[in-house]
């Protein structure tokens, strides 16, 4: 299987779901080995791929400076 060494689409798309514990997940960009060691890889989404809704909930509003915009990630 592809996915236990690369990186694919589907592992991308699911890294942007709307549940935190999904998106907390398959952070690689190339190869999928350090998700793996990390345990932050994730295969399928609890819903389904044809159900999973995407997108940041918590993020409504763009963010007004770049400051603000390379903060972002360090927020809890």
């Amino acid at each position: 299987m592809v996915r236990h060494v690369l990186v694919t689409p589907d592992m991308r798309r699911l890294h942007n779901a709307i549940q935190r514990h999904e998106h907390d997940s398959n952070y690689g960009f190339a190869l999928s080995v350090w998700d793996r060691n990390f345990r932050t890889w994730r295969i399928i989404p609890e819903t389904g791929y044809d159900r999973m809704l995407m997108g940041l909930e918590w993020q409504d509003k763009k963010p007004s400076c770049p400051g603000r915009a390379l903060m972002l990630p360090f927020r809890t």
